[in-house]
């Protein structure tokens, strides 16, 4: 059983639009299933190992493996994959062991990718018009 997962971000550059030849870096956040739970009381385990082999089969590496139970999320890894097509594989094959009850990934970018967000949109600012500013 894998864990993994991540939060909603708004504005977040999907890792796609990122330089092609760079690993990018996601980070997945999950929240197990009673199932699981019920097989970790009765098979007390460090999971880091099988999640470090999770990321390096599509071609990653498990950079952190965080637990924080109880809450909305038990825990978080930060994988870096090569392409976001390879991070949602990821997430299928642990979704597909139904271990978890909630799975969320969500692309990193760096403080610099994000200024080059803010600059992009100040290049096309006002090309978009709000629902509050249309008369029709």
């Amino acid at each position: 059983m894998i864990m993994a997962s991540a939060v909603a971000v708004s504005l977040v550059v999907p890792a796609s639009a990122q330089q092609a030849t760079a690993p990018h870096l996601y980070m997945f956040q999950f929240k197990i299933a009673p199932i699981a739970a019920k097989a970790y009381i009765e098979n007390p385990q460090d999971r880091t190992a099988p999640n470090r082999k999770l990321a390096e089969g599509f071609g990653g590496k498990l950079l952190g493996y965080y637990l924080y139970p109880p809450g909305e999320f038990d825990g978080m890894t930060i994988v870096e994959l090569p392409d976001e097509t390879s991070a949602r594989a990821v997430a299928m094959t642990v979704w597909a062991t139904g271990t978890l009850e909630k799975l969320n990934l969500v692309p990193l970018i760096t403080a610099d990718e994000w200024k080059g967000v803010m600059e992009k949109a100040k290049q096309t600012k006002g090309v978009y018009v709000p629902p509050t500013e249309t008369k029709q």
